[in-house]
This record gives C-alpha cells, sequence and structure tokens, in this order.
C-alpha cells in the first residue's frame, strides 16, 4: 500500500518527502475534523467530572465486563457523560452477558 511517504537518506538527515496521496489525505482530514468540530449534531466530549475517577471506572469496566482498555474507556465516557444509549457495531458491546449487564444498569445498546 502506497501512502505516499518517502525517505531520503542525505548523510546523517532523514528528510520526509510528502507525495500527493498522503498529502491529500491530510487536507481530506483536516476536512472532516472541520466538520465534526462544527457541526450542530455532534459534540466531542472528555470526563466531566475527574480524569482519575473515570480512569478507576475504566479499571473496574474491565474488570465487569472484561473489555479492551479502549472499550472499557468508551464505556466510562459515556457513563460519565450520563449517555443512556450506545448505538454500536461492536461485538464486545453487543454481547448478550454484557448487554444485560448494562440494561440492568439503565444503558440501552443498540446494534446495526
Amino acid at each position: 500500500m502506497n501512502l505516499g511517504i518517502r525517505f531520503i537518506k542525505s548523510g546523517r538527515i532523514r528528510i520526509l518527502l510528502l507525495r500527493s496521496p498522503f498529502t491529500n489525505f491530510i487536507k481530506n482530514l483536516k476536512n472532516e475534523l472541520d466538520f465534526v468540530t462544527s457541526s450542530q449534531f455532534l459534540k466531542i466530549i472528555q470526563f466531566r467530572n475527574n480524569l482519575v475517577n473515570g480512569c478507576r471506572q475504566t479499571l473496574e469496566n474491565i474488570k465487569i465486563y472484561h473489555f479492551k482498555p479502549h472499550d472499557a474507556f468508551h464505556l466510562s465516557m459515556v457513563e460519565d457523560n450520563y449517555i443512556f444509549a450506545i448505538i454500536t457495531k461492536d461485538s464486545d458491546f453487543t454481547k448478550q452477558s454484557v448487554k444485560r449487564k448494562l440494561e440492568k444498569k439503565g444503558m440501552q445498546v443498540i446494534s446495526f
């Protein structure tokens, strides 16, 4: 796969040349980020209360749901921001045992 990156060695210095496909990727990524940050329908969130508590909750989520760290963080962010529904394709969230535990906590898991 050509990402459009080429390294050139010149003595001890390495020079990174960006070819057109990579440059276009960066431009497209910037456009997508601009869309997300300016959308009235999307919101970028972080832990509202306390980063340390959010990390502790993440560790609990790993233990309770047997999640990988990134899934556990996602759930912690959802819980910390009082979001009560998750729309996902992630099979870790849609497993029946996990779904039942989350529904007992008042969280709705919607798979698509």
